[in-house]
């Protein structure tokens, strides 16, 4: 039983490394207030916020943005892989 825990600690340890190098890649975080949003279903998600990242500068005409949202309950760091120097979305 103490070799899968240790086990699971070596991973955890791995996957929190991972995540700490990903989330100093840079970006900067924002916050947009929704206040009490109204959905459909008539449902209200009280002082509801929007969080996003951004990276790189607009150029003049605003034409370089590009928006890639995340899943349900997930953030930016799921594609960490994608943005930076010289990776598929390069905002230098």
């Amino acid at each position: 039983m103490s070799g899968k825990i240790s086990v699971w600690c070596v991973v955890g340890l791995v996957a929190y490394s991972s995540y700490q190098e990903a989330r100093a890649s840079g970006g900067e975080h924002r916050e947009f207030a929704l206040g009490d949003f109204a959905l459909e279903t008539g449902v209200t998600l009280p002082q509801a916020r929007l969080v996003y990242v951004t990276y790189g500068t607009l150029n003049e005409s605003k034409s370089n943005a590009v928006l890639l949202p995340s899943w349900y309950s997930g953030d930016h760091h799921g594609y960490d892989f994608l943005i930076g120097p010289g990776k598929a979305l390069d905002p230098s």
